[in-house]
């Protein structure tokens, strides 16, 4: 018989592994740990045990300590005792464990087994209840670990698990600000995915737990900035959110004193760390790979890797505006990566946005592909946060023409219609933002994008209308001559042409059009606050290239 055949695997105390998997040195490591626990305090009365591990201790803080920790995880039934064990021994307040949660959480915790994960949510309970410095950074890691796009009931059950831990300690947590925020940010993006009608239960827990965490601590909403405005409008028909919408439009200081109104929300950049938040520690590194190791043109198989691990379900439709957000304003490569021929942040997008197959999620990717340039500001915000958008664009314009007509028209619609009482102050915004992407050298001009003879006559037409001043800038106008007549002097009167010399330019009318249709109207008062259904209505009409190009 063949050696091999005698070999038995030892089967992981923490982990669930495949056939390919093998354990690595840090769960050798456990292991060991957790042995020589064992046998430390096997057959001994308390005060033998005290004393035993008061010893392993004097020679290997992290051995004991490590060793207690897997005790927990993996005995649900010893659990409170070791952890007593752990309180006696630890001599540094927990901090080893809490470092030693936090690597579990972003490196192994996808491939726990359920019981391992129930109690390390016990364990996180334990250290919240108990004050334990860093306990915060846990629970933000625990976080980042509830996958969006994902109803699954572990899924289900890690949410409610972390948000029963907030109500319970809301003390606790009204001491750490940036948990608050993260929280909110958190909970805000899940319940999108919770309204759901068999999920009513859990989707009225949150609007509860939501709504009194932004009216209470609305001064930590502001550090959140743009994508908090983003995620709320997702949920606005929620008619407690919508309520919460009501007052950040109308009255902006009943919430916080601080706080002017929506736009002091979308000129506040939203730090990357939450755009991380949403982003499972998986998912990160496997889009970190395709954006710096994958080679342009052999990337179809790494797509098709990642679609299976996280994008093959329905529900994974809402996960995409995540994944945009977090390439567009996460990632930024080296000047040497842009110049390799690594796989580029827009063909990882363009596939993103081409695999929508819900209209709604389809919007969401596009405005979550736009959103920093709705209030680009040039001292605050990136050039790396406008390219991807520019990009795609341009490298479908003729492979995939449909799709730089449909962005181009949803970004037209974007201006007049995402906050008309403000659509002037966008558009200045939007147009700072193209004269940016040129002055930066991502494209030389823009004439051959915004307004290219092949795209549709009336989307054309829109765009001139829309940024007449970035048409004028690179097609200015011509003067004909007006000839003198005979016998009496007239002075010559100019008329305006524009360079291309199209039949119908002396009919396009480049007055931008002051119609708003949407959102709020001049007077204040709310029409349709919906603005992501509002943009997605009609994107796709009369908006493409005809089929032969002209």
């Amino acid at each position: 018989m063949d050696k091999r055949d005698k070999r038995v695997a030892i089967p992981s105390r923490l982990f669930l592994h495949t056939l390919l998997d093998c354990k690595d040195e840090q769960e050798d490591k456990y292991e060991s740990c957790y042995q020589a626990l064992v046998q430390s305090i096997q057959g001994k009365g308390d005060k033998e045990i005290s004393d035993s591990l008061h010893m392993e201790a004097m020679k290997s803080h992290e051995n004991i300590c490590t060793g207690l920790l897997v005790g927990i995880l993996t005995e649900p039934n010893n659990c409170i005792k070791f952890y007593s064990y752990l309180s006696f021994v630890a001599n540094d307040g927990l901090n080893f464990v809490v470092s030693e949660m936090n690597r579990l959480l972003l490196e192994k915790f996808n491939i726990m087994k359920e019981t391992v994960q129930q109690q390390l949510i016990w364990l996180v309970r334990e250290l919240v209840r108990n004050g334990v410095p860093g306990a915060d950074w846990v629970c933000w890691n625990v976080m980042r670990n509830i996958i969006g796009g994902n109803t699954s009931n572990r899924n289900l059950w890690l949410a409610d698990q972390m948000m029963n831990i907030y109500t319970d300690s809301r003390v606790w947590l009204y001491t750490m600000p940036h948990l608050v925020s993260g929280v909110i940010y958190t909970y805000l993006r899940l319940l999108e995915d919770h309204a759901r009608h068999n999920l009513k239960e859990l989707k009225d827990k949150e609007v509860s737990f939501l709504t009194q965490l932004i009216r209470e601590r609305f001064s930590d909403v502001l550090s959140i900035g743009r994508d908090f405005v983003r995620l709320l409008q997702t949920v606005s028909r929620i008619p407690e959110i919508e309520q919460v919408w009501q007052e950040i439009l109308h009255s902006p200081s009943s919430l916080s004193p601080q706080f002017t109104g929506v736009e002091q929300l979308m000129r506040t950049r939203t730090p990357r760390k939450y755009l991380v938040s949403r982003i499972t520690p998986d998912m990160e590194k496997k889009l970190n790979f395709l954006t710096q190791n994958v080679k342009f043109g052999f990337h179809t198989r790494y797509e098709a890797w990642f679609q299976r691990s996280h994008l093959s379900s329905q529900e994974s439709q809402s996960l995409r505006p995540d994944l945009v957000r977090f390439i567009v304003s996460v990632i930024h490569p080296s000047n040497d990566l842009l110049q390799s021929d690594v796989m580029p942040r827009w063909a990882v997008i363009g596939w993103i946005l081409t695999t929508c197959t819900n209209p709604v999620a389809s919007s969401n990717v596009k405005l979550a592909l736009f959103y920093d340039w709705i209030f680009f500001d040039l001292a605050s915000d990136s050039i790396m946060n406008l390219e991807p958008a520019v990009l795609v664009m341009h490298h479908s314009m003729k492979p995939h023409p449909q799709i730089t007509a449909t962005l181009l028209d949803f970004l037209s619609r974007l201006v007049n219609n995402f906050l008309p009482s403000s659509s002037d102050q966008v558009l200045l915004c939007v147009t700072a933002a193209f004269q940016h992407v040129q002055e930066k050298g991502v494209l030389p001009l823009l004439t051959p994008l915004l307004f290219n003879k092949n795209i549709n006559q009336g989307l054309r037409k829109s765009l001139m209308r829309i940024f007449q001043s970035l048409y004028l800038m690179e097609n200015p106008p011509v003067e004909k001559p007006t000839p003198v007549q005979e016998y009496s002097i007239i002075h010559p009167i100019p008329t305006v042409q524009f360079s291309d010399d199209e039949d119908d330019s002396e009919n396009e009318n480049l007055m931008i059009n002051e119609t708003r249709n949407n959102g709020l109207t001049s007077n204040g008062e709310a029409k349709n606050d919906n603005i992501n259904e509002n943009l997605m209505i009609n994107e796709t009409r009369n908006n493409g290239l005809t089929s032969n190009g002209e």
